[in-house]
Protein backbone atom coordinates (compact mmCIF):
# COMPACT_ATOMS: atom_id res chain seq x y z
CA UNK A 1 0.00 0.00 0.00
CA UNK A 2 1.17 3.61 -1.09
CA UNK A 3 2.00 5.46 2.07
CA UNK A 4 -0.30 8.75 1.91
CA UNK A 5 1.31 11.92 0.73
CA UNK A 6 2.04 14.49 3.13
CA UNK A 7 0.14 18.23 2.55
CA UNK A 8 2.33 20.94 2.52
CA UNK A 9 1.37 24.06 5.00
CA UNK A 10 -0.31 26.25 3.54
CA UNK A 11 -0.23 28.49 5.59
CA UNK A 12 3.61 28.71 5.46
CA UNK A 13 3.26 28.42 1.57
CA UNK A 14 0.74 31.34 1.07
CA UNK A 15 1.85 33.51 4.24
CA UNK A 16 2.60 36.04 1.59
CA UNK A 17 -1.47 36.81 1.24
CA UNK A 18 -1.71 39.08 4.23
CA UNK A 19 1.55 39.19 5.22
CA UNK A 20 2.90 41.46 2.26
CA UNK A 21 0.04 43.77 3.02
CA UNK A 22 1.11 47.62 3.69
CA UNK A 23 -0.55 48.63 6.27
CA UNK A 24 -2.81 52.20 5.56
CA UNK A 25 -2.78 54.77 8.40
CA UNK A 26 -4.58 57.24 6.62
CA UNK A 27 -7.77 55.44 6.17
CA UNK A 28 -9.65 53.74 9.07
CA UNK A 29 -12.30 52.07 6.40
CA UNK A 30 -9.83 50.72 4.51
CA UNK A 31 -7.71 49.23 7.58
CA UNK A 32 -10.74 47.52 9.04
CA UNK A 33 -11.36 45.88 5.46
CA UNK A 34 -7.96 44.80 5.15
CA UNK A 35 -7.98 43.38 8.24
CA UNK A 36 -11.02 41.66 7.91
CA UNK A 37 -10.06 40.09 4.91
CA UNK A 38 -7.08 38.81 6.16
CA UNK A 39 -9.11 36.85 8.65
CA UNK A 40 -11.27 35.60 6.17
CA UNK A 41 -8.46 34.00 4.32
CA UNK A 42 -6.75 32.31 7.33
CA UNK A 43 -9.90 31.12 8.37
CA UNK A 44 -10.47 29.61 4.77
CA UNK A 45 -6.90 28.04 5.01
CA UNK A 46 -7.52 26.50 8.39
CA UNK A 47 -10.88 24.69 6.59
CA UNK A 48 -8.79 23.45 3.63
CA UNK A 49 -5.93 22.05 5.64
CA UNK A 50 -8.00 20.63 8.44
CA UNK A 51 -7.61 16.91 7.85
CA UNK A 52 -9.39 13.95 9.45
CA UNK A 53 -8.27 10.32 11.11
CA UNK A 54 -10.42 8.41 8.48
CA UNK A 55 -11.88 8.38 4.92
CA UNK A 56 -15.59 8.82 6.43
CA UNK A 57 -14.38 11.48 8.71
CA UNK A 58 -12.69 13.34 5.84
CA UNK A 59 -16.34 13.74 3.87
CA UNK A 60 -18.12 14.27 6.68
CA UNK A 61 -15.68 17.33 7.48
CA UNK A 62 -16.25 18.34 3.85
CA UNK A 63 -19.76 17.76 3.55
CA UNK A 64 -20.43 20.01 7.22
CA UNK A 65 -17.07 22.67 6.40
CA UNK A 66 -18.28 23.14 2.65
CA UNK A 67 -20.94 25.98 3.48
CA UNK A 68 -18.77 27.79 5.73
CA UNK A 69 -16.12 27.60 2.74
CA UNK A 70 -18.46 29.14 0.56
CA UNK A 71 -20.06 31.65 2.82
CA UNK A 72 -16.28 32.91 3.62
CA UNK A 73 -15.16 33.07 0.01
CA UNK A 74 -18.39 35.44 -0.69
CA UNK A 75 -17.79 37.86 2.06
CA UNK A 76 -14.31 37.75 0.75
CA UNK A 77 -15.30 38.74 -2.55
CA UNK A 78 -18.35 41.10 -1.03
CA UNK A 79 -15.35 43.18 0.70
CA UNK A 80 -13.31 42.78 -2.58
CA UNK A 81 -16.08 44.50 -4.21
CA UNK A 82 -16.19 47.27 -1.83
CA UNK A 83 -12.71 47.83 -1.72
CA UNK A 84 -12.89 47.89 -5.74
CA UNK A 85 -15.80 50.50 -5.73
CA UNK A 86 -13.75 52.68 -3.29
CA UNK A 87 -11.33 52.54 -5.32
CA UNK A 88 -12.99 53.77 -8.52
CA UNK A 89 -14.51 56.75 -6.48
CA UNK A 90 -11.13 57.69 -4.97
CA UNK A 91 -9.69 57.72 -8.44
CA UNK A 92 -12.38 59.22 -10.18
CA UNK A 93 -12.17 62.32 -7.65
CA UNK A 94 -8.90 62.74 -7.91
CA UNK A 95 -9.37 62.95 -11.47
CA UNK A 96 -11.93 65.83 -11.15
CA UNK A 97 -9.58 66.98 -8.78
CA UNK A 98 -6.62 67.54 -10.64
CA UNK A 99 -9.19 68.78 -13.75
CA UNK A 100 -10.18 71.49 -11.64
CA UNK A 101 -6.52 72.19 -10.21
CA UNK A 102 -5.46 72.05 -14.36
CA UNK A 103 -8.19 74.86 -15.22
CA UNK A 104 -7.70 77.13 -12.25
CA UNK A 105 -3.48 76.99 -12.75
CA UNK A 106 -4.52 78.03 -16.66
CA UNK A 107 -6.57 81.14 -16.19
CA UNK A 108 -3.19 82.61 -14.36
CA UNK A 109 -1.36 85.49 -16.17
CA UNK A 110 1.64 85.38 -17.65
CA UNK A 111 3.05 88.18 -14.70
CA UNK A 112 1.60 85.78 -12.44
CA UNK A 113 3.49 82.64 -13.65
CA UNK A 114 6.99 84.81 -13.05
CA UNK A 115 5.72 85.56 -9.56
CA UNK A 116 4.41 81.82 -9.21
CA UNK A 117 8.03 80.84 -10.45
CA UNK A 118 9.91 83.03 -7.72
CA UNK A 119 7.87 82.02 -4.92
CA UNK A 120 8.63 78.28 -3.34
CA UNK A 121 6.01 75.57 -4.46
CA UNK A 122 2.89 75.41 -1.91
CA UNK A 123 2.20 71.93 -0.41
CA UNK A 124 -0.58 70.02 -2.39
CA UNK A 125 -3.63 69.04 -0.49
CA UNK A 126 -3.58 65.54 1.09
CA UNK A 127 -5.58 63.53 -1.76
CA UNK A 128 -2.79 63.79 -3.93
CA UNK A 129 -0.19 62.94 -2.15
CA UNK A 130 -1.87 59.21 -1.63
CA UNK A 131 -2.52 59.38 -5.91
CA UNK A 132 -0.90 56.78 -8.43
CA UNK A 133 2.49 56.16 -8.82
CA UNK A 134 3.05 58.16 -11.84
CA UNK A 135 1.72 61.42 -10.43
CA UNK A 136 5.11 61.70 -8.65
CA UNK A 137 6.67 65.64 -8.11
CA UNK A 138 7.62 67.10 -11.89
CA UNK A 139 10.61 70.17 -12.73
CA UNK A 140 9.64 72.84 -11.59
CA UNK A 141 6.89 75.40 -13.58
CA UNK A 142 6.15 72.21 -15.54
CA UNK A 143 2.56 71.88 -14.31
CA UNK A 144 1.38 75.19 -15.16
CA UNK A 145 2.85 74.32 -18.42
CA UNK A 146 0.56 71.33 -19.05
CA UNK A 147 -2.31 73.47 -17.33
CA UNK A 148 -1.86 76.01 -19.71
CA UNK A 149 -1.84 73.23 -22.40
CA UNK A 150 -5.27 71.86 -20.75
CA UNK A 151 -6.68 74.93 -21.40
CA UNK A 152 -6.37 76.26 -24.35
CA UNK A 153 -7.02 72.40 -26.17
CA UNK A 154 -10.51 71.12 -24.86
CA UNK A 155 -9.71 67.99 -27.05
CA UNK A 156 -7.09 66.79 -23.97
CA UNK A 157 -9.43 67.05 -20.77
CA UNK A 158 -12.17 65.21 -23.76
CA UNK A 159 -9.39 62.52 -23.83
CA UNK A 160 -8.46 62.00 -20.33
CA UNK A 161 -12.05 61.33 -19.92
CA UNK A 162 -12.08 58.76 -22.35
CA UNK A 163 -9.13 57.11 -20.71
CA UNK A 164 -10.72 57.03 -17.33
CA UNK A 165 -13.83 55.43 -19.01
CA UNK A 166 -11.87 52.73 -20.72
CA UNK A 167 -10.01 51.78 -16.96
CA UNK A 168 -13.30 51.00 -16.19
CA UNK A 169 -14.38 49.25 -19.03
CA UNK A 170 -11.19 47.06 -18.49
CA UNK A 171 -12.15 46.77 -14.70
CA UNK A 172 -15.45 44.88 -15.55
CA UNK A 173 -14.64 43.06 -18.30
CA UNK A 174 -11.67 41.79 -15.54
CA UNK A 175 -14.03 41.32 -13.21
CA UNK A 176 -16.48 39.21 -15.72
CA UNK A 177 -13.52 36.84 -15.96
CA UNK A 178 -12.82 36.60 -12.56
CA UNK A 179 -16.97 35.22 -12.53
CA UNK A 180 -16.30 33.08 -15.39
CA UNK A 181 -13.33 31.18 -13.80
CA UNK A 182 -14.90 30.81 -10.38
CA UNK A 183 -18.29 29.26 -12.11
CA UNK A 184 -15.82 26.44 -14.23
CA UNK A 185 -14.31 25.90 -11.16
CA UNK A 186 -17.28 25.54 -9.19
CA UNK A 187 -18.87 23.16 -11.93
CA UNK A 188 -15.89 20.43 -11.44
CA UNK A 189 -16.03 20.36 -7.75
CA UNK A 190 -19.86 19.67 -8.23
CA UNK A 191 -18.40 16.75 -10.82
CA UNK A 192 -15.95 15.40 -8.54
CA UNK A 193 -18.66 15.21 -5.86
CA UNK A 194 -21.46 13.21 -7.97
CA UNK A 195 -18.23 11.29 -9.03
CA UNK A 196 -17.51 10.77 -5.24
CA UNK A 197 -20.68 9.59 -4.00
CA UNK A 198 -21.57 7.36 -7.31
CA UNK A 199 -17.96 5.27 -6.23
CA UNK A 200 -19.02 5.46 -2.60
CA UNK A 201 -22.46 3.73 -3.44
CA UNK A 202 -20.58 0.93 -5.05
CA UNK A 203 -18.29 0.04 -2.29
CA UNK A 204 -21.00 -0.01 0.09
CA UNK A 205 -22.93 -2.41 -2.24
CA UNK A 206 -19.77 -4.48 -2.75
CA UNK A 207 -19.47 -4.34 1.08
CA UNK A 208 -23.00 -6.25 1.54
CA UNK A 209 -22.59 -8.21 -1.24
CA UNK A 210 -18.94 -9.48 0.31
CA UNK A 211 -20.99 -10.18 3.63
CA UNK A 212 -24.15 -11.94 2.01
CA UNK A 213 -21.24 -14.44 0.72
CA UNK A 214 -19.26 -14.86 3.66
CA UNK A 215 -22.45 -15.90 5.39
CA UNK A 216 -23.54 -18.40 3.02
CA UNK A 217 -19.58 -19.81 2.76
CA UNK A 218 -20.22 -20.74 6.37
CA UNK A 219 -23.39 -22.24 6.33
CA UNK A 220 -21.93 -24.05 3.91
CA UNK A 221 -19.43 -25.30 5.67
CA UNK A 222 -21.87 -25.63 8.90
CA UNK A 223 -24.05 -28.11 6.28
CA UNK A 224 -20.93 -30.46 5.27
CA UNK A 225 -20.10 -31.28 8.92
CA UNK A 226 -23.63 -32.16 9.97
CA UNK A 227 -24.92 -34.34 7.15
CA UNK A 228 -22.76 -36.65 4.45
CA UNK A 229 -25.49 -37.76 2.28
CA UNK A 230 -26.05 -37.44 -1.24
CA UNK A 231 -28.52 -34.94 -1.27
CA UNK A 232 -26.63 -32.50 1.27
CA UNK A 233 -23.64 -32.89 -1.14
CA UNK A 234 -25.84 -31.59 -4.50
CA UNK A 235 -27.18 -28.73 -2.10
CA UNK A 236 -23.17 -28.04 -1.47
CA UNK A 237 -22.50 -28.02 -4.72
CA UNK A 238 -25.18 -25.66 -5.62
CA UNK A 239 -24.36 -23.42 -2.93
CA UNK A 240 -20.62 -23.27 -3.84
CA UNK A 241 -21.64 -23.06 -7.38
CA UNK A 242 -23.15 -19.97 -6.69
CA UNK A 243 -20.99 -18.69 -4.30
CA UNK A 244 -18.42 -19.15 -7.45
CA UNK A 245 -20.55 -16.41 -9.16
CA UNK A 246 -21.18 -14.13 -7.20
CA UNK A 247 -17.46 -14.51 -6.67
CA UNK A 248 -17.11 -13.34 -10.50
CA UNK A 249 -19.44 -10.47 -10.08
CA UNK A 250 -17.47 -9.35 -7.45
CA UNK A 251 -14.22 -9.82 -9.54
CA UNK A 252 -16.13 -8.02 -12.70
CA UNK A 253 -16.84 -4.99 -10.30
CA UNK A 254 -13.37 -5.00 -8.99
CA UNK A 255 -12.58 -4.71 -12.49
CA UNK A 256 -14.49 -2.12 -13.35
CA UNK A 257 -13.27 0.01 -9.99
CA UNK A 258 -9.93 -0.77 -11.47
CA UNK A 259 -10.84 0.89 -14.81
CA UNK A 260 -12.07 4.03 -12.50
CA UNK A 261 -8.60 3.99 -10.56
CA UNK A 262 -6.30 3.42 -13.47
CA UNK A 263 -8.59 5.97 -15.24
CA UNK A 264 -8.49 8.91 -12.41
CA UNK A 265 -4.95 7.91 -12.30
CA UNK A 266 -4.46 9.51 -16.09
CA UNK A 267 -6.38 12.08 -15.27
CA UNK A 268 -4.39 13.13 -12.27
CA UNK A 269 -1.32 12.53 -14.88
CA UNK A 270 -2.52 14.36 -16.97
CA UNK A 271 -3.61 17.30 -14.78
CA UNK A 272 0.12 17.19 -13.17
CA UNK A 273 1.48 17.69 -17.04
CA UNK A 274 -0.86 20.86 -17.55
CA UNK A 275 0.06 21.91 -13.34
CA UNK A 276 3.94 21.65 -14.80
CA UNK A 277 3.16 23.70 -17.90
CA UNK A 278 1.59 26.15 -16.05
CA UNK A 279 4.34 26.34 -13.54
CA UNK A 280 6.73 26.97 -16.66
CA UNK A 281 4.22 29.72 -18.13
CA UNK A 282 3.89 31.19 -14.85
CA UNK A 283 7.68 31.18 -14.38
CA UNK A 284 8.09 32.34 -18.17
CA UNK A 285 5.60 35.19 -17.60
CA UNK A 286 7.24 36.29 -14.17
CA UNK A 287 10.47 36.56 -15.90
CA UNK A 288 9.35 38.58 -18.75
CA UNK A 289 7.42 40.54 -16.00
CA UNK A 290 9.82 41.50 -14.13
CA UNK A 291 12.03 41.92 -17.19
CA UNK A 292 9.41 44.43 -18.77
CA UNK A 293 8.58 46.11 -15.37
CA UNK A 294 12.12 46.96 -14.93
CA UNK A 295 12.49 48.54 -18.64
CA UNK A 296 8.87 50.53 -17.43
CA UNK A 297 10.95 51.29 -14.91
CA UNK A 298 14.18 52.60 -16.49
CA UNK A 299 11.74 54.42 -19.41
CA UNK A 300 9.62 56.01 -16.31
CA UNK A 301 12.89 57.20 -14.66
CA UNK A 302 14.38 58.14 -18.53
CA UNK A 303 11.21 60.64 -19.29
CA UNK A 304 11.32 61.86 -16.09
CA UNK A 305 14.79 62.92 -16.52
CA UNK A 306 14.52 64.03 -20.17
CA UNK A 307 10.60 65.56 -18.95
CA UNK A 308 12.71 68.13 -16.69
CA UNK A 309 15.40 68.65 -18.58
CA UNK A 310 12.79 70.24 -20.92
CA UNK A 311 11.08 71.92 -18.99
CA UNK A 312 14.01 73.66 -17.51
CA UNK A 313 15.52 74.55 -21.19
CA UNK A 314 11.57 75.45 -21.85
CA UNK A 315 11.95 78.15 -19.26
CA UNK A 316 15.42 79.54 -20.35
CA UNK A 317 14.72 79.73 -23.68
CA UNK A 318 10.85 80.67 -23.88
CA UNK A 319 11.31 84.51 -23.84
CA UNK A 320 13.91 84.50 -26.58
CA UNK A 321 12.74 82.13 -29.21
CA UNK A 322 9.13 81.31 -29.43
CA UNK A 323 9.50 78.62 -32.64
CA UNK A 324 12.13 76.47 -30.36
CA UNK A 325 9.40 76.92 -27.34
CA UNK A 326 6.33 75.06 -29.57
CA UNK A 327 9.00 72.27 -30.33
CA UNK A 328 9.81 71.34 -26.56
CA UNK A 329 6.28 71.52 -25.63
CA UNK A 330 5.37 69.30 -28.46
CA UNK A 331 7.96 66.67 -27.53
CA UNK A 332 7.10 67.30 -23.60
CA UNK A 333 2.99 66.27 -24.92
CA UNK A 334 4.86 63.33 -26.35
CA UNK A 335 6.91 62.28 -23.69
CA UNK A 336 4.03 62.53 -21.29
CA UNK A 337 1.94 60.71 -23.45
CA UNK A 338 4.67 57.85 -23.49
CA UNK A 339 4.92 58.06 -20.30
CA UNK A 340 1.18 57.20 -19.72
CA UNK A 341 0.63 54.83 -22.28
CA UNK A 342 3.64 52.81 -20.33
CA UNK A 343 2.60 53.27 -17.00
CA UNK A 344 -1.13 51.88 -17.97
CA UNK A 345 1.11 48.96 -20.13
CA UNK A 346 2.50 48.11 -16.73
CA UNK A 347 -0.93 48.22 -14.88
CA UNK A 348 -2.07 45.48 -17.37
CA UNK A 349 0.69 43.33 -16.63
CA UNK A 350 0.44 43.58 -13.51
CA UNK A 351 -2.96 42.34 -13.56
CA UNK A 352 -1.78 39.80 -16.14
CA UNK A 353 0.71 38.37 -13.33
CA UNK A 354 -2.27 38.16 -10.60
CA UNK A 355 -4.42 36.22 -12.62
CA UNK A 356 -1.81 33.82 -13.40
CA UNK A 357 -0.99 33.05 -9.52
CA UNK A 358 -4.51 32.42 -8.93
CA UNK A 359 -4.98 30.26 -11.76
CA UNK A 360 -1.87 28.53 -10.52
CA UNK A 361 -3.41 28.30 -6.60
CA UNK A 362 -6.42 26.75 -8.11
CA UNK A 363 -4.63 24.16 -9.97
CA UNK A 364 -2.29 22.98 -7.21
CA UNK A 365 -5.67 22.50 -4.80
CA UNK A 366 -7.33 20.68 -7.80
CA UNK A 367 -4.44 18.24 -8.19
CA UNK A 368 -4.16 17.75 -4.05
CA UNK A 369 -8.24 16.65 -4.17
CA UNK A 370 -7.02 14.18 -7.42
CA UNK A 371 -4.18 12.84 -5.44
CA UNK A 372 -5.96 11.74 -2.21
CA UNK A 373 -8.63 10.21 -4.42
CA UNK A 374 -6.58 8.06 -5.98
CA UNK A 375 -5.17 7.18 -2.64
CA UNK A 376 -8.60 6.30 -1.35
CA UNK A 377 -9.27 3.98 -4.27
CA UNK A 378 -6.40 2.19 -4.28
CA UNK A 379 -6.83 1.35 -0.93
CA UNK A 380 -10.47 0.24 -1.39
CA UNK A 381 -9.13 -2.32 -4.10
CA UNK A 382 -6.24 -3.69 -2.04
CA UNK A 383 -9.04 -4.67 0.92
CA UNK A 384 -11.20 -6.09 -1.99
CA UNK A 385 -8.53 -8.27 -3.30
CA UNK A 386 -7.70 -9.17 0.60
CA UNK A 387 -10.96 -10.31 1.00
CA UNK A 388 -11.20 -12.47 -2.58
CA UNK A 389 -8.36 -14.26 -1.63
CA UNK A 390 -10.04 -15.28 1.64
CA UNK A 391 -13.34 -16.65 0.15
CA UNK A 392 -11.35 -18.16 -2.12
CA UNK A 393 -9.35 -20.17 0.89
CA UNK A 394 -12.71 -20.87 2.18
CA UNK A 395 -13.88 -22.65 -0.52
CA UNK A 396 -10.72 -24.59 -1.07
CA UNK A 397 -11.19 -25.81 2.24
CA UNK A 398 -15.05 -26.39 1.44
CA UNK A 399 -13.74 -28.46 -1.88
CA UNK A 400 -11.29 -30.64 0.28
CA UNK A 401 -13.72 -31.79 3.33
CA UNK A 402 -16.50 -32.53 0.17
CA UNK A 403 -13.83 -34.63 -0.88
CA UNK A 404 -12.83 -36.68 1.96
CA UNK A 405 -16.99 -36.72 1.98
CA UNK A 406 -16.85 -38.59 -0.78
CA UNK A 407 -14.18 -41.27 -0.03
CA UNK A 408 -16.39 -41.98 3.09
CA UNK A 409 -19.32 -42.62 1.30
CA UNK A 410 -17.27 -45.11 -1.31
CA UNK A 411 -15.92 -46.71 1.85
CA UNK A 412 -19.51 -47.36 3.20
CA UNK A 413 -20.76 -48.54 0.14
CA UNK A 414 -18.34 -51.30 -0.27
CA UNK A 415 -18.60 -52.07 3.19
CA UNK A 416 -22.56 -52.60 2.49
CA UNK A 417 -21.60 -54.61 -0.20
CA UNK A 418 -18.62 -57.02 1.76
CA UNK A 419 -21.83 -57.80 4.34
CA UNK A 420 -24.41 -58.63 2.03
CA UNK A 421 -21.72 -61.04 0.40
CA UNK A 422 -21.72 -62.10 4.42
CA UNK A 423 -25.36 -62.25 4.47
CA UNK A 424 -25.92 -64.67 1.26
CA UNK A 425 -23.02 -67.00 2.71
CA UNK A 426 -24.80 -66.95 5.69
CA UNK A 427 -28.35 -67.35 4.17
CA UNK A 428 -26.67 -70.19 2.31
CA UNK A 429 -25.29 -72.18 5.23
CA UNK A 430 -28.96 -71.14 7.70
CA UNK A 431 -31.33 -71.69 5.22
CA UNK A 432 -33.73 -71.62 8.17
CA UNK A 433 -33.34 -67.76 8.98
CA UNK A 434 -33.54 -66.21 5.46
CA UNK A 435 -36.33 -63.42 6.73
CA UNK A 436 -34.15 -62.61 9.93
CA UNK A 437 -31.47 -62.26 7.71
CA UNK A 438 -33.05 -60.15 4.68
CA UNK A 439 -34.59 -58.17 7.68
CA UNK A 440 -30.76 -57.84 8.76
CA UNK A 441 -29.48 -56.66 5.68
CA UNK A 442 -32.42 -54.10 4.77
Amino acid sequence: MKPPLERNPTKKRHSWWWDSHISPKNSKWLAENLEEMDKQVKEMLQLIEEDGDSFAKKAQMYYQRRPMLVTHVENFYRMYRALAERYDNVTGELRKNISTKLQYQGSLTGSDYGSEMQRSPSPSPEPHKSWTREQSPRAAGFDVFLCNKSNGSPASRKETEDMASQSESDAKSEDGEDDSIAYTLHQRVLELEDELNSANQKLRDTYKKLEVLEEKSLRCHCDSRENGNSSDQSATRGKLQSSQEEINDLQHSLEVLSEKHSRLLGQNKKMEAEIANLKEEFASDTQQFEEKLSQRDAEIVNCRQELAGASQKLLQEKSTNSTVTTELQEAIERIRLKLEKVSNEKSLVESKFNQLEEANSAAEKYSQELSNATERLSEEKFRHEAEILTLHQAIEDLKSKLDSIAQERSLLKSWFADLEQVVERGSSIFPGQPSSVRKFSS
